[in-house]
């Protein structure tokens, strides 16, 4: 929000340094961003009125002309070379004699240009750093009541300085002069009574013209309307332009720039309809139809439904409400009748359907961040007043005005000691009530006057819509009595180490594994289709399947959130590998959502895991070898080296396990301390190949990550190296393909208690010299005592015990 300090210094009495009224603003809580002059780098100096006597083509250059200019100079008239094409006899310009500085640091001299001297410049809108005129073209044409000679800079109010505020959300009523003029008074405590414009109607023959009908009386709650005949469309006057250009408007025309004033000035938005082509002589004030279409004045067709508020007249909408006019009720240069609307509208709807739209606009700006509807018909008199002073059109007698809801001043209980309490400041009761009288609020005393914790009933006006509880009337207590006599206190508390948490720390672990084993980290979307559920191989009755639908997704694909992360990753693989990327490792720590029963009665639960998956070669080829494809032993080294380093390698097992989902041999579920966590196997080859597409294996893990949080072990331990020898031996044997290798070990450790060192598995063999349902295991067995050499009588007796544990305990025949 822009403002000209000459415009404020119009409607209040004030004599400050521009730079410290910023100052006075920005301690009171309204921010002033910058502060600059008008236009920068121009002088004071030397820029005068000029009337262009006469133009003649220039003798030596067909695209330059030369100006006679009257300048109320002693050299007058002056002979200036000009390249606009727009110059005539008989206009008001604006003229840099020599020795003026234009913006960009410029300096007029008098030159020479093709032989012709000139002693000056005719100036354009863009040389004197102004916003020109929409459709301006060449030098800028003044208003021809101007007298030649005048200053330029005074008489165009180009001595000015413009303050940027950056404000927040709730200051709405600084959006426009009037709300700017109540805070600097009550900043600097100095009177300020808003004008009151002088327009009066002895009778209401607008009645008989238009009626207004407002269906939706919650998105709008008042409509006034008036009647302006014989429109005559022109170019606005000087300094109705300036004023325009000081705030950042472009002038447009009479009509539309006494619109855009009265809006920086009310802080009121209004429009101007065609009242020829409204049909029926009514204004309706409704929500629109779905998909109903309107052509609004950027040209543009929009399509609306049933949340977006239009005006209408009976036959279509007219207009976006609080938005933008429609097109085909423009007022255009043939427009001989207006009519002229002023309106509230319900702050959050014009939000929404702006930006639902993508359709800002100033109006829409101020609109939803809420306005006084109490100020509408001062604002549209305001108007009106501007239109009849400037000679645009006749004013209809009487004003038609709808005022169904209407809004009154809030009346809020303050406590004085809550002030005192909640801030610290020793500030009376009286000072209290000092601040609301300059804020100019209503102050109602409940109980003893000055009394240290007097009560008091203070009246918000309605322009101040920010204000609706006590702590907000302490707050402008606050900032009206200086933020910097605030109690200043030094912070208490029990300083803390900066550390990651456990749980973070777990996770930073389980992260730092997966890429150091080649995984790379990915983010997926927890929503997902239900067709996914038929892709993975999901049975109807399988608990997955109980998944919790989105009550406004984007799209079918992602309808439901997921209850497990196998199709997100495996549409990941399938994703990379159309592009080219057919050898992919990958993981994320992502959630999925769990319920008992749908529709929900209670919060699901949502579970964190660890998904990870591995498809193609894991390393690269060579001209010594193939490269290596991950296998579920691959991905299940990896799984180990985890719990490994989470101090729970002890603690987990590896058991058979069949899914729908994976391979019918090469699964298994992962438990720890006999509780499942997650699963490990290799995708079905009809889910793999057939429903994503994938022509290379797939392995795929899903660990619950509360479990690994809840039991890691994060403590080290060490020991000493080992003083004695070690001794070897290995041990082959066969066992049924139904007994796991895992329970093999498990048994060879409880028969070799703590002078089994290390047990390593370096053969697996099945063919023709095994027997059918058998299997070959070869294990390295290292034995070792801590406080001694063992003999070989120890050690074969040591052997034997676990021979006789794995003949008994798993069915082994020991291979000799």
């Amino acid at each position: 929000m822009k403002i000209s300090y000459n415009w404020l210094k119009e409607l209040l009495n004030i004599d400050i340094d521009p730079y410290e009224l910023a100052g006075e603003l920005t301690n009171g809580g309204v921010e002033v961003e910058t502060v600059k002059p008008f236009v920068e780098d121009l002088s004071k100096e030397n820029l005068v009125v000029g009337e262009v006597l006469d133009v003649s083509s220039h003798p030596n250059a067909d695209n330059l002309s030369v100006v006679e200019v009257k300048a109320g100079t002693s050299e007058d008239p002056l002979h200036i070379v000009c390249g606009a094409d727009n110059v005539a006899k008989g206009q008001k310009v604006p003229v840099a004699l020599p020795g003026a500085v234009l913006p960009g640091g410029f300096k007029i001299k008098k030159a020479k240009l093709r032989g012709e001297k000139s002693y000056g410049m005719i100036c354009s809108s863009e040389e004197l750093g102004l916003l020109p005129e929409e459709g301006e073209e060449g030098i800028m044409v003044l208003d021809p009541a101007l007298e030649a000679g005048e200053d330029l800079v005074e008489v165009m109010g180009l001595d000015d300085y413009i303050l940027e505020f950056d404000l927040t959300p709730n200051r709405a009523d600084c959006l426009g002069m009037m709300g700017v003029c109540y805070e600097v008074a009550a900043l600097l405590d100095i009177p300020f009574e808003p004008p009151k414009p002088p327009v009066t109607f002895d009778k209401n023959e607008a009645e008989n013209m238009v009626s207004v009908d407002i269906k939706d009386e919650e998105l709008c709650n008042r409509y006034t309307a008036h009647i302006v005949k014989d429109i005559k469309i022109g170019p606005s006057p000087t300094w109705l332009k300036q004023r325009l250009r000081a705030v950042g408007i472009r002038p447009i025309n009479n009509l539309v720039d006494i619109t855009n004033f009265v809006m920086f000035e009310y802080g009121q938005p209004m429009h101007a309809f065609d009242y020829d082509r409204v049909s029926g002589d009514e204004i309706i004030v409704r929500r629109a139809y779905e998909n109903e279409k309107l052509t609004t004045l950027d040209e543009k067709e929009r399509t609306l439904d049933e949340s977006a508020l239009v005006i209408a007249d009976k036959e279509r909408a007219i207009g976006l409400a609080g938005v933008m006019g429609g097109l085909n009720t423009e007022v255009t240069p043939e427009t001989k009748t207006m009519l002229l609307e002023a309106a509230a509208f319900d702050n959050i709807n014009i939000r929404r359907t702006a930006n639902r739209l993508n359709l800002r606009s100033e109006a829409s700006l101020r609109f939803e961040k809420g306005i006084d509807p109490n100020n509408t018909l001062n604002a549209a008199l305001r108007a009106l007043e501007l239109i009849e002073e400037l000679g645009i059109g006749k004013v209809v007698s009487g004003t038609v005005d709808e005022y169904p809801v209407k809004a009154f001043p809030e009346k809020i209980k303050l406590k004085t000691e809550n002030v005192r309490k909640l801030t610290g400041l020793k500030i009376s009761s009286n000072e209290i009530k000092d601040v609301f009288r300059k804020l100019q609020f209503g102050i109602e005393e409940v109980g003893e006057s000055g009394a240290e914790d007097e009560m008091l009933k203070i009246t918000a006006p309605t322009r101040r819509q920010d204000i609706k509880i006590e702590v907000d009337l302490i707050e402008e207590v606050t900032r009206l009595y200086g933020y910097d006599n605030l109690p200043t206190t030094l912070p208490e508390g029990i300083l803390t180490q900066g550390m990651m948490t456990a749980p973070q720390k777990i996770k930073e672990i389980i992260r730092d594994t997966m890429l150091s084993s080649g995984l790379c980290e990915v983010l997926t979307f927890t929503f997902i289709s239900p067709e996914e559920f038929d892709s993975i191989n999901l049975s109807n009755e399988d608990p997955l399947r109980k998944a919790i639908p989105i009550s406004n997704p984007l799209s079918e694909e992602q309808s439901i959130m997921r209850t497990t992360m196998l199709p997100s990753f495996l549409s990941v693989l399938e994703y990379n590998q159309n592009r080219g990327e057919g050898d992919f490792h990958i993981f994320e720590i992502g959630k999925v959502f769990l319920t008992e029963e749908l529709p929900l009665n209670t919060l699901p639960e949502e579970r964190e895991m660890l998904a990870c998956a591995m498809m193609g070669k894991t390393t690269e080829e060579g001209w010594l070898k193939e490269g290596e494809k991950a296998d579920f032993f691959h991905l299940k080294g990896i799984i180990e080296l985890l719990f490994q380093r989470l101090g729970l390698a002890d603690e987990m097992e590896f058991l058979p396990y069949e899914h729908p989902s994976y391979h019918p041999t090469r699964a298994a579920k992962i438990n720890l301390k006999g509780k499942e966590v997650g699963t490990i196997g290799e995708i079905h080859p009809m889910v793999a190949s057939e429903k994503y597409e994938l022509t290379n294996r797939v392995v795929y893990c899903e660990l619950r990550i509360d479990e690994l949080v809840q039991n890691a072990n994060l403590e080290t331990t060490y020991k000493p190296l080992p003083k004695y020898p070690a001794v070897l031996r290995d041990i082959a044997l066969l066992v049924s393909k139904d007994v796991p290798a895992g329970e093999v070990e498990e048994t060879i450790e409880k028969a070799g208690g703590d002078l089994i060192e290390a047990i390593r598995l370096f053969d697996l063999y099945e063919g023709e010299q095994i027997p059918e349902g058998k299997r070959s295991l070869a294990y390295s067995l290292k034995f070792r005592a801590p406080d001694r050499t063992m003999t070989d009588e120890e050690v074969e007796n040591l052997y034997n015990t676990i021979e006789n544990e794995l003949k008994d305990k798993c069915g082994a025949e020991i291979r000799k």
